[in-house]
């Protein structure tokens, strides 16, 4: 009878512990249902990386066959500001370019002076065939010696271009206009996987924020950005202008040694409301916080 009432007892227990604990259930269910979202009204906080609007340009030199390009005069330093078409230096090469150059040119003004006799002792030969003063053979030895010069020509031609590309390359221009970055081969020295200088326009800066990708689907061009760090004298404001569509590895790394950094992240263009303080800051390192 005893043992009865206890089973009884136990039994009345569980009952009551398993509805208290529907009843949390149902609150907390209730209470996660009421709840707003918080990650869609948080903002999207990231690091970027300042740099001109357009890049940075590496301007570099030809490879020549048998001559490594040392520079020989370097006409600019850094800070200038470069226009499209001007000349950054002249290698060491160009005399000697140039002076193949004449030396092409040469030939092709005796090839065709040689062809030119030919075609014409060609032309004379046709007119005493004509009348029998010749005979075919002598005709067809005039033709091939036409035909001869004539190829002739054509590659000293070839040769003479091949000759001005060379001594043309040799004179490095700037390819776009902008300020020279960086330069990398002095007079003297050789021109190497760096390229001779770095060039880009500074006029208009932006910040190539690395968004996470678990991120990225929260942000939208046209959303307000904040852009703020050590090197800023004060935060500036900016707007998110394009959004990338490949997911890489970061390429800015975060200031704590220990943190991630081989995430996987989509690069954000944002653009600067006033990009001046930026202009002497290329590749610097900025904080990013993209306003929901």
């Amino acid at each position: 009878m005893t043992l009865s009432i206890r089973w009884l007892k136990i039994s009345a227990l569980l009952a009551g512990l398993g509805l208290v604990t529907l009843v949390c259930v149902c609150v907390r269910r209730r209470a996660a249902a009421g709840a707003k979202p918080s990650a869609e009204a948080a903002a999207i906080g990231c690091i970027g990386r300042i740099e001109p609007d357009q890049g940075v340009i590496r301007v570099s030199a030809p490879y020549f066959t048998g001559r490594p390009s040392l520079v020989g005069e370097l006409k600019v330093k850094e800070g200038d500001w470069m226009q499209a078409g001007q000349i950054v230096a002249v290698l060491q090469s160009a005399p000697q370019l140039n002076a193949a150059l004449q030396q092409s040119e040469a030939h092709v003004a005796l090839a065709r002076s040689r062809a030119d006799n030919a075609q014409d002792e060609y032309v004379r030969y046709t007119k005493l065939y004509e009348t029998k003063d010749v005979s075919s053979s002598e005709l067809d030895e005039r033709r091939l010696a036409a035909q001869t010069t004539q190829a002739a020509l054509r590659a000293a031609v070839a040769d003479a271009a091949y000759a001005r590309a060379e001594s043309q390359s040799s004179v490095i221009r700037a390819p776009t206009g902008g300020r020279v970055l960086k330069i990398h081969a002095r007079p003297g020295e050789t021109v190497g996987t760096e390229g001779l200088l770095e060039l880009g326009d500074t006029t208009r800066m932006v910040v190539m924020a690395e968004v996470y990708e678990t991120d990225i689907g929260r942000v939208k061009v046209g959303q307000q950005a904040t852009i703020s760090g050590d090197i800023l004298p004060q935060p500036l404001q900016g707007v998110v202008e394009r959004v990338g569509s490949q997911v890489i590895r970061n390429a800015v790394l975060p200031t704590d040694p220990v943190a991630f950094s081989d995430a996987r992240v989509i690069q954000v263009k944002i653009g600067m409301a006033d990009s001046r303080p930026l202009a002497n800051l290329v590749y610097g390192k900025a904080s990013v916080v993209i306003q929901p």
